[in-house]
């Protein structure tokens, strides 16, 4: 893949957008016209001048509507990969035709030189937009429509705006594995919020109930602690965790659910004491951290 990777790339950076360049020559003239009016008290300049000062805000607010680079740029071409036991991930910023070559040439050389055969089911080429699974997660390109305001280091006034974020490789947690993970660990219906209690878990000790649906929590939050937005990705499951644990306890005590989260609640957190220690056991906070995006990328996917 090394020698495939030297082969494929090409160009050092993207070509200026067409639409992005016109609108930059246009803002640049008119803000030189501004700059010649500046000084100039006379009534006819200050209504020329402000014509120029509205036109360069219309034109700079049309301008982010357009890509800096031109995405389609065929000077400019990369391919990443990722491997992870005979899982592979290979990203490509380039045409789909280029995509079904590589595709096909892979495919080849493993049936060729390996006699390894590739999973039909599994293997395919997706647009980055549209993302594909990989590895339990969702490999996604994302694209922020919010506009930040940028400042030089030794000035304090904005002497830009650009876009927030623009074609970022983003890891996403699929709504599938979150709502199969509910339903095998009898969290309840996890599309519709219903609630369920683990009748087979009400002979256990409270501590031991509240310790079970940690580990549980604990296991998924970790494995997909590099998603991005992973807190509010994990929200919902927390919550229908929290509430089946707390639902089993209340199965077990022949109470309410109200009742026992009102016992055991302090804070944020719901806190069972057993023992005479009086060992304290803490349902898992609802705080995830989430890793920065990887690298920037823009093109097809090819899964294997």
């Amino acid at each position: 893949m090394e020698q495939k990777k030297q082969e494929f790339d090409q160009g050092k950076r993207r070509k200026e957008g067409k639409e992005w360049k016109a609108l930059s020559n246009q803002l640049y003239g008119y803000r030189r016209q501004v700059e010649a009016l500046q000084g100039d008290d006379n009534p006819k300049t200050h209504t020329k001048k402000t014509w120029y000062e509205q036109r360069i805000q219309e034109l700079a607010k049309e301008q982010l509507r357009f890509p800096a680079s031109d995405p389609l740029d065929p000077d400019y071409k990369r391919l990443f990969f990722v491997r992870y036991a005979d899982d592979f991930l290979i990203g490509i910023i380039g045409s789909k035709q280029e995509a079904q070559t590589i595709f096909r040439e892979i495919e080849n050389y493993l049936n060729t030189n390996l006699k390894l055969a590739i999973s039909k089911e599994k293997s395919g080429i997706h647009h980055a937009k549209d993302g594909t699974a990989f590895l339990g997660y969702v490999v996604q390109n994302f694209t922020a429509e919010k506009v930040i305001k940028v400042h030089r280091k030794k000035f304090t006034k904005v002497v830009a705006v650009r876009r927030s974020m623009r074609n970022i490789i983003q890891l996403r947690i699929p709504y599938l594995k979150l709502s199969e993970f509910c339903q095998q660990k009898g969290y309840g219906n996890y599309a519709e919020r219903r609630l369920l209690h683990k009748p087979g878990w009400e002979h256990r000790d409270d501590d031991e109930i509240l310790l079970a649906y940690n580990a549980e929590m604990r296991g998924i939050a970790n494995y997909y602690a590099l998603a991005t937005g992973v807190k509010e990705g994990l929200a919902k499951l927390m919550f229908l965790a929290t509430y089946s644990c707390l639902k089993t306890l209340a199965a077990k005590h022949r109470s309410t659910v109200r009742k026992i989260a009102t016992k055991h609640r302090q804070g944020g957190d719901f806190v069972v004491t057993t023992g005479t220690h009086l060992r304290r056991d803490t349902f898992i906070p609802q705080r995830f951290q989430a890793s920065k995006a990887a690298a920037a990328s823009d093109g097809h996917a090819v899964h294997f």
